[in-house]
């Protein structure tokens, strides 16, 4: 073989070589881009914030000592996280807020067993965000002041929440575990909810555009996880008293009427003798 021949198997052997190292990460499906966050997070009395690409598999956080929210999807929070594991003493589960989209979680578990006064606490709470999909995710906020999962856009009117939904999603706890809003294509798919102190699923129908409850599944209070429905304190009936009869006037006897008396002339007295009240004289003494 010529030199010149050998230089050309050379150069392609040395190509094919760099071609199967570059292919898997620069264009294979399982690539991850720049930058973007892998592994798993584990925090405890600390907020966990996504502002950015992630691929996560797993995100626990433990609110005890702290008041604080758990997790917050902000602007720029796009990718996947496998699993969520949330477990709450005094703010909100999970904030989804304006400018995070297109984020997929895979399930896990939130559970709320007290918030601070003057709190307002759901499980999750969706201010924003587009295109966010919970999928096998069981949320109870059994200490929720409000719902479970709240879709409705925040105060300052930055984002419409829309097609934020979750997917064979469980929820429990607060008056309505489940609330629609404020929002856009957003709201529960194939879905169980167990009933709340006021109801299930409240949807607005004046402010909810086009909101989604399919294949809902309303859970019998007192079977599973869904604990029965608080009876309704009855005022302790007062005995009742016995009432008495009357009181009738003591009887009298009639008055008799006296006779009335002629008058007598002055000097005269009108006892007899015959009369029982004439004294009788003594006899004078000698």
């Amino acid at each position: 073989m010529s030199p010149r021949r050998q230089l050309v198997v050379l150069i392609v052997v040395v190509v094919a070589a760099i071609s199967v190292v570059v292919a898997p990460s620069a264009f294979g499906t399982d690539s991850v881009p720049a930058g973007t966050l892998t592994g798993s997070v584990s925090l405890v009395d600390q907020q966990w914030y996504c502002r950015g690409p992630v691929n996560l598999t797993s995100v626990t956080v433990v609110i005890k000592n702290a008041q604080t929210d758990a997790i917050h999807f902000a602007s720029g929070c796009t990718g996947t996280i496998g699993k969520v594991t949330v477990v709450q003493y005094h703010g909100d589960g999970i904030i989804v807020g304006p400018g995070s989209h297109d984020l997929r979680i895979g399930g896990g578990s939130i559970r709320c067993y007290g918030h601070d006064v003057g709190k307002h606490q759901d499980g999750i709470q969706a201010m924003g965000g587009q295109r966010i999909t919970f999928t096998g995710l069981d949320d109870q906020c059994m200490s929720a002041n409000n719902s479970a999962m709240f879709i409705s856009e925040g105060g300052n009117n930055v984002q419409l929440p829309t097609d934020i939904t979750c997917v064979s999603c469980y929820f429990a706890g607060a008056g309505f575990p489940v609330r629609i809003a404020v929002s856009l294509r957003s709201g529960i798919r194939n879905s169980r909810v167990c009933p709340g102190k006021f109801g299930s699923v409240r949807i607005s129908p004046d402010v909810a555009q086009s909101p989604v409850d399919v294949g809902t599944v309303i859970v019998t209070p007192g079977t599973g996880s869904c604990p029965g429905l608080p009876r309704r304190r009855r005022r302790p009936r007062r005995p009742r008293r016995r009432r008495r009869p009357p009181r009738r006037p003591p009887l009298r006897s009639p008055r008799r009427r006296r006779r009335p008396v002629s008058p007598s002339p002055r000097g005269t007295s009108t006892r007899t003798a015959a009369s029982p009240l004439a004294r009788p004289r003594c006899a004078a003494h000698g």
